[in-house]
């Protein structure tokens, strides 16, 4: 996931959301990608589907 694309679903959240259950929110979509990533060892690649899910 690009800055961009994060930063996209941070100013979306934001637009509804008090700041602190956005950031909360982010990280918890960041860490549901990293963690597989991680426990395969393998490189994260985004599909089209991902990047403004």
């Amino acid at each position: 996931m690009k800055s961009d694309d994060r930063q996209y679903l941070a100013n979306q959240l934001l637009e509804r959301k008090p700041a602190r259950l956005v950031t909360v929110a982010v990280a918890n979509k960041v860490a549901r990608i990293a963690r597989p990533v991680m426990a395969r060892e393998e490189n994260y690649r985004a599909t089209p589907s991902m990047v403004r899910g």
